[in-house]
């Protein structure tokens, strides 16, 4: 097996019996009823007995310490980490102890939170590390070590500092820390959507001292939201400073010891509330601290426990001792809880699209097809797409969970993202009484209907092909990826297919017929488009001429949905031209640096010089349908290195032209720290790698799978039809055994 999968990364904590990481996160284990106090795995009443959950030093669970991102040069990053909490969001900046973007929805953060001076001279980091519940920061002078941690209140409208210096010198020091403390956020009940409002003047905020001068207190004047700091340690200084405010400690470090100052920001409505909050997690610090770990890891560990009283679905465990394999699937699953919000009144759980920088409430049709999902929490899943069936998807690419309102304009991928939603949910869940439910005045079937043939509307008079409009309504920055593009006039022939195939088996033979036919003859109209040799496609033009386009959307896209009517010609010649062309050593490129249009798309995500991060998930998984194994795993192994800098991101971008550049978290181009698309690699390890896709009537639940040869390895507990499954991996195969 290659090495590079046995390999541990540097950067992680020991979880070996008895280590202090272990123990945390056993004992959050613990308290979900998935570990036994003694830290061994329990067995819930929910699995049939003698069941286990392994956890990481046993090949399965990895903690939230295990799969922390390494400690990074601050100065190497292309954006700064972030953190969330289930209510909202914020990210770290260079200095020690300054926090930006911070939002709880419907309050919004304007600048940032402060700076940390020593001795009256600015402090920035040096390096930082991601972690789901903290963000850790260091830096040096020459005679102090500082660390900082930054952590979040679980599910609520609070931020914790810890902030730990250690004198390096032989003698004790006389050390004044300070802290600026800018509380500059708004409340806007109204105006949320992909940039959200916030303020932007800080004369609009006034700071006062609390009454008792042991606490201070920061008004918007333009709206009832407050913020309120207060501190574990009294500092030794406490002033306003008509916007914001000050506090400063003197304290005394001797030679190798280690001094702890703790304070906490609160943001509320009016003064009381934040007051009251502060104070009580100033008073409490260590506690609150604490559970923002606890809490988190609970979150996290009820994913994998059938029967949990969290989502009402449940993830299989993944056991393997594939380092690399476990850790990208894992970390996909961390990716999308990140963006799990408790708060939003649309229901009781949504997932934002990306954060904290953009889309903080709204979630995007587009990022949403995941049969995971469908496992995890089904019925937030059928609440989700029955409210998304009655709006008028032909105008907007999103919905704002604070307004429950259409946002944005009309995206090309809308059909092909609800119709994905809807036949995993099914396919998953069996759930097919939903088929006719009524979702506004249509029943969901005939929505389905609607969204597989919608695309007929679009054709002109002339051709045959959709059109699907410019590059805002397509991939945003490509200027010839327009109009009649293959990709997803593809996946209408697959759509019609996948629900022609549903409506025969529920015995409307003459429907079935009529979308086959469709999707035969569209068929043949999109094949038309294809470059022999270059393995690439064309995109039709309404003045009858053809761009010849070298993006993976097309790639991927055509081979989900029409692989069946590739030739082995152009299966070959499509995987060479994204090796050739897409796949660096260490991610991708969305668009090749040879499309003429690629000097004018320079956008990480969609661009030459990177990809958004669910393009080279689907990339490996059209690998492994058109029977590339070696191909798929050969990049896979190498795609997992870009997991230790964090969670998978909006997307990763290429520092050069050259196959071996290295690879980053992209900041340029408007793109955000984190998005929910991270899953898409832990659906590829359980749709392709172990071939879990099971068809309309259950018969048929495993393709053949893309896992190496010596892989061993177990799904278990994977929800399927109200029976919970083990997916087991050797040198046979992949087999499937009901609990």
């Amino acid at each position: 097996m290659n090495s590079r999968r046995k390999t541990k990364s540097p950067g992680n904590p020991d979880l070996s019996p008895g280590s202090t990481s272990r123990r945390g996160f056993l004992q959050s284990l613990t308290a979900t009823g998935l570990v036994c106090a003694s830290g061994t795995a329990a067995a819930h009443p929910a699995l049939l007995a003698g069941a286990t959950l392994p956890t990481g030093s046993e090949g399965g669970i990895l903690s939230l310490d295990e799969l922390a991102g390494d400690w990074m040069r601050m100065r190497a990053l292309g954006i700064n980490p972030a953190l969330n909490n289930f209510w909202g969001a914020l990210q770290v900046t260079d200095n020690l102890l300054a926090v930006t973007e911070l939002t709880f929805p419907p309050f919004s953060q304007g600048m940032h939170s402060g700076y940390l001076r020593i001795n009256g001279e600015e402090l920035k980091a040096d390096e930082s590390r991601w972690y789901a519940y903290q963000i850790l920061r260091r830096g040096r002078t020459k005679d102090l070590e500082v660390e900082s941690s930054v952590r979040m209140v679980f599910e609520n409208r609070g931020v914790l500092f810890r902030l730990k210096l250690r004198n390096l010198q032989s003698s004790a020091q006389q050390v004044e820390v300070s802290a600026d403390l800018n509380g500059f956020i708004g409340r806007y009940d109204s105006d949320w959507a992909f940039r959200f409002p916030r303020p932007h003047d800080p004369n609009d905020f006034a700071a006062a001292l609390a009454a008792d001068g042991t606490a201070l207190l920061i008004r918007h004047t333009k709206s009832p939201a407050r913020v309120a700091f207060a501190f574990r340690q009294k500092p030794d200084q406490l002033e306003s400073v008509w916007t914001h405010g000050r506090a400063a400690w003197r304290i005394t470090v001797n030679p190798g010891q280690e001094r702890t100052i703790d304070f906490v920001l609160a943001v509320g409505n009016g003064d009381d509330e934040p007051l009251f909050q502060a104070r009580m997690w100033a008073e409490e610090f260590k506690p609150a601290f604490a559970a923002a770990k606890a809490q988190w890891e609970k979150r996290y560990a009820q994913v994998f426990m059938p029967g949990n009283n969290f989502y009402s679905g449940n993830l299989p465990v993944l056991t393997t001792p594939d380092q690399a394999m476990r850790r990208v699937y894992y970390m996909g699953i961390v990716s999308r809880l990140q963006l799990l919000r408790t708060n939003l009144p649309v229901q009781p759980r949504v997932i934002v699209t990306g954060g904290p920088q953009f889309a903080v409430t709204v979630t995007y049709f587009w990022d949403n097809t995941l049969l995971l999902m469908s496992m995890l929490d089904p019925e937030v899943m059928k609440q989700q797409l029955k409210r998304w069936l009655t709006l008028d998807i032909s105008k907007w690419y999103a919905q704002d969970c604070l307004s429950g309102e259409g946002r944005g304009r009309w995206y090309s991928a809308n059909n092909l993202s609800v119709f994905g939603l809807l036949q995993g949910y099914l396919r998953v869940t069996g759930d097919y009484g939903l088929l006719d439910e009524k979702a506004g005045d249509k029943t969901v079937l005939e929505h389905m209907k609607g969204l597989v043939t919608g695309w007929k509307q679009l054709v002109s008079k002339t051709g045959q092909l959709a059109d699907y409009g410019e590059a805002r309504n397509l991939l945003e920055c490509d200027s010839t990826y327009i109009h009649a593009v293959a990709s997803l006039n593809a996946a209408n022939v697959g759509m019609m297919r996948m629900l022609a195939s549903l409506l025969a088996w529920r015995g409307d033979a003459p429907g079935a017929a009529e979308l086959r036919e469709s999707a035969r003859s569209l068929a043949a109209a999109v094949l038309k488009l294809y470059v022999p040799v270059e393995g690439v496609w064309l995109a039709a033009q309404p003045n009858g001429q053809f761009l010849k386009v070298r993006h993976v959307y097309d790639f991927i896209t055509v081979i989900k949905w029409m692989a069946e009517d590739l030739s082995p010609e152009m299966r070959r010649e499509m995987v060479s031209f994204v090796q050739r062309e897409l796949i660096t050593e260490w991610w991708m490129r969305a668009l090749s640096l040879e499309d003429p249009a690629a000097p004018g798309s320079d956008r990480p995500d969609h661009g030459p010089m990177g990809a958004y991060d669910e393009w080279p998930a689907l990339t490996l998984e059209a690998f492994c349908k058109l029977g590339y194994r070696k191909e798929a795993l050969d990049a896979f192994y190498h795609f997992e290195r870009v997991t230790h800098e964090g969670p998978y991101a909006q997307a990763h971008e290429v520092l050069g032209t050259h196959y071996s550049d290295l690879v980053r978290i992209a900041g340029r181009g408007a793109m955000t720290t984190h998005t929910m698309i991270g899953t898409v690699f832990s659906e590829l390890i359980v749709g392709s790698f172990f071939g879990f896709q099971p068809d309309w009537q259950g018969k048929q639940m495993l393709v053949e799978p893309c896992l190496p040869p010596t892989f061993e390895g177990k799904l278990i507990g994977l929800p399927y039809r109200g029976k919970l499954y083990d997916l087991t991996a050797g040198a046979g195969g992949v087999t499937l055994k009901a609990r």
